[in-house]
């Protein structure tokens, strides 16, 4: 998934001694600067898109970071935020339509949970689910 890389170095330009760590040289503070062919709009849509599975896992910037590295990507922290930006614009998409629409499919997402629950008879699951939905619809309020 990564791009073929045309010059790869380190700059040793930021490294430093870090105060709080002894004086020791700060691993984290290298930075590795890589040029790299202009990536296609088809790479960017990949990158996009796993970057926006990665933020529905729940993971934090730095695991985005390190990801991106791991994959050979070559991009800067600057970069990788542009990414983290669009890919967060799409989960928000997602998100951003009428409210009784979303709380419609969310009603049947649940019901289709709790016929599979009962029919693995999976009785406790199905009843969090029957539960879920009484919730969702106010059915579970104390009448007065």
């Amino acid at each position: 998934m990564g791009l073929p890389l045309s010059v790869t170095y380190v700059s040793y330009s930021a490294q430093a001694q870090h105060p709080q760590k002894g004086g020791k040289l700060d691993q984290c503070s290298l930075s590795k600067d890589t040029v790299a062919a202009k990536a296609n709009k088809a790479v960017v849509e990949q990158r996009i898109s796993a970057v926006e599975e990665l933020l529905s896992q729940g993971a934090a910037r730095w695991r985005i970071l390190r990801f991106a590295a791991e994959e050979g990507w070559g991009l800067s922290d600057r970069s990788m935020d542009h990414y983290i930006q669009k890919a967060t614009a799409r989960i928000a998409a997602t998100f951003d339509q009428k409210r009784d629409e979303f709380v419609a499919r969310q009603l049947a997402r649940l019901e289709h949970i709790a016929d599979l629950a009962t029919k693995e008879r999976q009785y406790s699951a199905a009843v969090g689910a029957a539960c879920a939905i009484l919730r969702t619809v106010g059915a579970d309020a104390p009448r007065n």
